[in-house]
């Protein structure tokens, strides 16, 4: 054998033993990946546990101060309601100041208008009754005057109380069933009076005349109601009442007259 083949079989070998050292040097490479990779993925899993493990943990303690009314975030909102809660009572107390104000106003104010009302109504009533028994008492004095002088103080009693007592009757509205007299058409439509085919209205000039009243008297129309008239004499300004039962009795008559 040469000294040349002795390297060349040393040189082979050299070789297969770099090769066996190389393929044992992948293998233990690719044992430590896989071990690697096993230690990463739970070492992953462990991280993971441990983040639901603190999160759960964490919603249990909220969950706690929620149930001991101490958790920040449920203080923090609570005091907003209650600053709104206050807010809206004192806004209530204001209104209802106010209101309290508003009606104890109006009150003073209702209570002073029925007292002048009442006040008012007094003074006209009392004066209206005063006017129907002055002219009642005038209507009295004008037949007394016109009876004879002749007539004894007996008689001229007895006649007083029968004049006023029939003046009072005829005062009422409707009258008995046994009275009797020519009946003529009186009515009453907003606020005019129809009579003896003529319509009259308030502020016309008229003459009246009866027994009760005398003849030809003058005077103005102030009020027309459905049970009577009121007319302002023009000799004296007083004003006197003329009944509706009166027109149609004919006891008393009017006729217009020219201003």
């Amino acid at each position: 054998m040469s000294e040349y083949d002795l390297d060349l079989d040393e040189e082979n070998s050299d070789y297969e033993l770099n090769e066996k050292n190389e393929n044992e040097s992948d293998e233990d490479t690719e044992d430590a990946s896989e071990t690697d990779m096993v230690k990463q993925e739970e070492e992953y899993t462990e991280i993971k546990e441990q983040m639901y493990q603190d999160k759960l943990a964490n919603l249990k303690k909220q969950l706690k101060q929620l149930e001991e009314g101490v958790h920040p975030d449920y203080l923090k909102r609570l005091k907003k309601l209650e600053q709104n809660y206050q807010n809206r009572q004192l806004l209530n107390q204001v209104f209802e100041r106010v209101e309290i104000e508003r009606v104890e106003r109006d009150y003073i104010l209702e209570k002073e208008a029925a007292h002048k009302e009442y006040e008012e109504k007094k003074i006209e009533l009392r004066e209206t009754l005063i006017s129907d028994l002055e002219e009642k008492k005038r209507m009295i004095e004008a037949e007394r005057s016109s009876m004879e002088l002749t007539s004894d103080k007996s008689s001229l009693q007895v006649a007083d109380h029968a004049i006023a007592r029939r003046l009072i009757l005829e005062g009422c509205e409707g009258s008995s069933s046994d009275q009797r007299g020519t009946s003529i058409e009186v009515k009453v439509e907003d606020g005019k009076l129809y009579y003896d085919k003529k319509w009259y209205h308030r502020g016309q000039q008229i003459y009246y005349e009866g027994k009760e009243v005398g003849t030809k008297n003058s005077g103005l129309i102030c009020t027309i109601s459905s049970s009577e008239i009121w007319i302002k004499r023009t000799s004296d300004s007083n004003k006197i009442r003329i009944y509706i039962s009166q027109l149609q009795k004919g006891k008393i008559t009017i006729r217009r007259r020219s201003a």
